[in-house]
């Protein structure tokens, strides 16, 4: 019998998989025999693990949005420091850094949301979860490394927030040699915007 850590091992390995395929072939061109062929297993072990691909795809969405939640709780407090972060991740090598996620995949990602009701349901759920954390995030007291916003200022700074990060993805997935000089000037006015007015 497969041991947990084995099994969790070939998980992984699926979920990478799946988003360098989805990455480099599109959600419809990405079939599960090449998924398969790339984590280097069966097409028929991939449905032990996952019935179809929008479970795949469900699956990245929800680790994407456990690091952001948590990277949110560690991350920058201030404007400064958080346009500095986005400036300096900005058109790095992805990888699977979860602290961030990956442009082309989030496009690709977004595409299909308007095409497959059971993607964008995931999708909206994920946009959900996001703001509601960055909300709360907002509206903690400065004590409890918040910015002590009363809660409607709060709910609409952290839709700000996620319109630009949301943008800066797009941004970077279509111009990723962008001039950082001028990247970390435009962020340096626009954060504090958003988190200090």
């Amino acid at each position: 019998m497969m041991t947990t850590a084995r099994a969790q091992d070939k998980r992984e390995r699926i979920i990478r998989a799946a988003q360098d395929c989805f990455e480099a072939e599109g959600f419809h061109g990405a079939s599960m025999a090449r998924i398969a062929a790339t984590a280097d297993v069966s097409a028929g072990l991939i449905y032990r693990y996952f019935a179809s691909k929008e479970a795949i795809i469900e699956a990245i969405v929800q680790r994407q949005l456990e690091a952001i939640q948590a990277h949110v709780d560690c991350g920058p407090r201030d404007a400064t420091s958080l346009a500095q972060r986005l400036t300096a991740e900005y058109g790095e090598p992805v990888g699977y850094n979860p602290r961030r996620g990956n442009p082309k995949l989030g496009l690709e990602l977004s595409a299909e949301s308007t095409r497959n009701p059971a993607i964008g349901a995931v999708v909206r759920r994920f946009d959900t979860e996001i703001r509601r954390h960055i909300t709360q995030w907002l509206a903690a007291p400065v004590a409890d490394g918040g910015r002590a916003m009363p809660p409607t200022k709060a709910r609409e700074r952290a839709l700000m927030l996620q319109i630009v990060i949301e943008g800066l993805m797009v941004r970077e997935a279509r111009e990723p040699d962008l001039d950082r000089a001028l990247l970390g000037r435009t962020l340096a006015r626009l954060i504090p915007e958003v988190l200090d007015a």
